[in-house]
C-alpha cells in the first residue's frame, strides 16, 4: 500500500481531525485515544499530517470523558500543524491554517455547544479548553459525524474496519461534503 500525497491548494487548504476513543479497551482497563489529522483543500485533496494511537493520559469515568480527552490531545497537534503551516505559507500573513475536528460523540458536540456544564467536574476543564478554543475562533468548527464515517475508528478499536481510513490515505482524497 502506498500513501498518496496529492497537490493541494495551500492557499485555502485547511486541517481536517478526526479523533476518537474507547473506554476501557486496554489491558487493567485503560482507555485509548486516537487521531488522524488531514491537510486538505476545497476539492477534496488530502494529505495525512499527523497520526496516533495511544493510552490516554489520565482514568476516565465515562465514554464522553475518554472522548474529550482524545479531542484535546487531537486539537493541541492540530493548532500546532496550523501554526507551523501558517509560517510555512507566509503569503497568508497573520491568517492561520483554519481547522475542522469531528466527533463520532454526540455528548461531545452537545457539550462543546451548549451553556449546561457536564456532571463530571474534571471533564468540564477539558470541555472548557475546547469551548475556548472554538470561541477564540483558533478552531473553526467541531462537527458530529455518524460512527461509519468515523475514519480514527481503527485507531482505538480492536477489529475496527480500517477500510475507509486506508481509501482516503491510497487515493489522497478526503470527500466529507457537508463536514466543512
Amino acid at each position: 500500500m502506498k500513501i498518496r500525497f496529492p497537490k493541494i491548494d495551500l492557499e485555502k487548504c485547511f486541517i481536517t481531525c478526526f479523533s476518537d476513543a474507547s473506554l476501557g479497551n486496554l489491558r487493567n482497563s485503560q482507555s485509548s485515544g486516537g487521531y488522524v489529522i488531514f491537510l486538505q483543500d476545497h476539492e477534496g485533496n488530502s494529505a495525512p499530517l499527523s497520526w496516533r494511537s495511544k493510552t490516554l493520559r489520565r482514568v476516565v469515568r465515562s465514554t464522553l470523558a475518554a472522548e474529550t480527552s482524545a479531542m484535546v490531545d487531537t486539537l493541541d497537534t492540530a493548532f500546532y500543524l496550523s501554526a507551523v503551516l501558517s509560517e510555512i505559507l507566509s503569503s497568508r500573513s497573520s491568517e492561520t491554517v483554519p481547522i475542522h475536528a469531528l466527533t463520532d460523540n454526540e455528548s461531545l458536540y452537545r457539550n462543546a455547544h451548549s451553556t449546561t456544564m457536564a456532571e463530571e467536574r474534571r471533564l468540564r476543564v477539558d470541555i472548557s479548553i475546547i469551548k475556548d478554543m472554538l470561541s477564540k475562533e483558533e478552531i473553526k468548527s467541531l462537527k458530529w459525524l455518524p460512527a461509519e464515517s468515523q475514519l480514527a475508528d481503527s485507531l482505538t478499536k480492536q477489529g475496527a474496519d480500517a477500510k475507509k481510513l486506508m481509501c482516503v490515505l491510497v487515493s489522497g482524497k478526503l470527500d466529507w461534503k457537508g463536514f466543512v
